[in-house]
């Protein structure tokens, strides 16, 4: 089977799979958190096909393996530019918002970019430094805030032009921290477990938004808590959704997270 193919397939059922336990887990963890989630069947049927939930990027990386297939013939400077016309008017509210589906249309062109241009974007990161890092750094947040003062967001081409900017400063930052190996080992290693922490996330999340709900307004106040509070509650739910990934594998859950072990699980019993 192409690798392609069958990462598009394990992605699409990864988030059937997961948007049906997080709409069960989230009704019992956290009823009032402030989420998408599917109350009925039907609006489960519509977050598994045109209204994708908090786990929309499983289903745009399916989708989006598919275009890269079928548009792998077309050139890539036509095809970018068709890319960023259909982001810009997405972007724009051009199109109909149902849930997550605007982010997962937005996005494609920057999935097609790395697909298309990756010795570019290689060597973009490769002569990466702290002067370029911080020029765009500072470049993109005065860009946010003339944006957010002129009320541009919905301009055509001004927030995807905004985007490819956060892109470049992102991988700026991420290329320079590459080369720290005390912070970037950690990172990688965290990196290469971003599937379960994707999937489960929400659901601690939702337990943690429960409890604090009890405790006294006073405890949140002063500068120092605002600082750490997302730090300490992002330590918190990686913690707990790779705590739950590790639990899931001990008990033979790894099917949840490759759906397609199902499909080989099913052609073993088959064979005794």
């Amino acid at each position: 089977m192409n690798s392609s193919a069958a990462d598009a397939r394990r992605n699409r059922r990864a988030a059937a799979l997961f948007a049906v336990i997080q709409t069960f887990a989230l009704a019992a963890a956290g009823p009032d958190f402030d989420t998408a989630r599917a109350t009925d069947a039907w609006s489960l049927l519509l977050q598994l096909t045109v209204s994708p939930t908090n786990l929309w990027y499983l289903l745009a990386l399916a989708l989006y393996l598919l275009v890269g297939r079928v548009t792998r013939r077309i050139p890539a400077a036509v095809l970018l530019a068709l890319g960023f016309v259909v982001s810009a008017v997405t972007a724009a509210g051009m199109l109909p918002d149902s849930g997550n589906l605007w982010q997962v249309v937005q996005n494609v062109v920057f999935f097609l970019a790395g697909l298309r241009l990756p010795g570019l974007v290689r060597r973009f990161a490769a002569r990466a430094s702290w002067a370029t890092a911080a020029g765009l750094g500072v470049l993109y947040t005065a860009s946010l805030v003339i944006v957010s003062l002129l009320g541009a967001r919905q301009w055509f081409g001004v927030w995807t032009l905004l985007s490819a900017l956060a892109v470049f400063a992102g991988i700026s930052a991420c290329a320079l921290i590459d080369r720290w190996e005390p912070l970037a080992a950690p990172l990688r290693w965290i990196g290469r477990r971003t599937l379960p922490i994707y999937v489960i996330h929400m659901i601690p999340l939702a337990l943690l938004d429960r409890m604090l709900r009890g405790v006294e307004p006073w405890v949140y106040r002063g500068p120092v808590f605002a600082m750490i509070e997302p730090l300490l509650i992002t330590a918190l739910v990686i913690a707990a959704s790779l705590g739950a990934h590790a639990l899931l594998r001990r008990v033979r859950g790894e099917a949840l997270f490759d759906p397609l072990l199902l499909g080989r699980f099913g052609r073993r019993a088959a064979r005794v």
